[in-house]
C-alpha cells in the first residue's frame, strides 16, 4: 500500500524521492507515477478552488446601507432597505429574486434577513448579491446605544457587492460578439455602447 503521507509538502513532495522509496513495495513502479501525477493535478485543482473561494469570500467591495432606528420603526426600515436594493437591480434590468432567510440559517444578531439573489446565466443559477438584516437591539445592547432611554434597533443591508454585480451585468448583457452596455450605465461609458470580445 502506498503511504499517502509521502505526498505531503513537509515530506519533501518530490516525485522522484517518492517513486524511489516506493519501488520496493510495487511490482509496477508506473502506478506510483500515475498516483504522483494524479496527486499533482488534485493539488493544483484544490489550490485553484481554495484561491477562488478566498477571492469570492474575502476580496470584494460593496456599498452598504446602515440604519439606526427606534424599535417602533425598524421593521418598516427593513422593507425600505430591501426595496432600495431591488430598485438598484431593476434599474440595471438584472433578473433577481428576494428570499426570506429561514430562522435556522440566521446568525445570532439577525432577527430577520432577506437575501437578494441575481440570475447568473452561465451557471444557470441565482447567486446572493444582497443581504439585508434587522438586528433589532442585539448590537445596540452590546454597544450600549440608546435613544430616549431605549436601546435602538440597528439594520444593515448591502446595496451592491461591486465585483459580483459587475460579473452579473457581464453575464446578463453578453452576446455572441461582446457585451452590450446597460442603458442606465451609458452616461458613464463615454459614448461606448458595446464592448466587443
Amino acid at each position: 500500500m502506498l503511504d499517502i503521507n509521502l505526498f505531503r509538502e513537509e515530506k519533501g513532495n518530490d516525485p522522484n524521492l517518492v517513486r524511489e522509496s516506493q519501488r520496493r513495495r510495487f511490482a509496477d513502479v508506473g502506478i506510483v507515477d500515475k498516483i504522483i501525477s494524479l496527486d499533482k493535478r488534485w493539488r493544483r485543482c484544490q489550490y485553484e478552488l481554495d484561491h477562488l473561494r478566498k477571492e469570492l469570500k474575502v476580496s470584494f467591495e460593496k456599498v452598504e446601507q446602515f440604519c439606526i432606528t427606534s424599535p417602533n420603526d425598524s421593521w418598516e426600515m427593513l422593507e425600505e432597505m430591501i426595496k432600495n436594493s431591488e430598485e438598484f437591480y431593476q434599474e440595471l434590468k438584472i433578473p433577481y429574486r428576494v428570499v426570506a432567510v429561514v430562522s435556522g440559517k440566521l446568525n445570532d444578531a439577525a432577527a430577520k434577513k432577506y437575501d437578494l439573489e441575481a440570475w447568473f446565466p452561465a451557471s444557470k443559477t441565482y447567486r446572493e448579491l444582497v443581504s439585508c438584516s434587522n438586528c433589532t437591539d442585539y448590537q445596540s445592547r452590546r454597544l450600549q446605544i440608546k435613544s430616549n432611554g431605549q436601546y435602538v434597533h440597528m439594520l444593515n443591508s448591502t446595496l451592491t457587492a461591486t465585483e459580483r454585480t459587475m460579473c452579473c451585468i457581464l453575464e446578463n448583457y453578453q452576446t455572441e460578439n461582446g457585451v452590450e452596455i446597460s442603458e442606465v450605465l451609458l452616461p458613464y461609458m463615454d459614448g461606448v455602447t458595446f464592448l466587443p470580445f
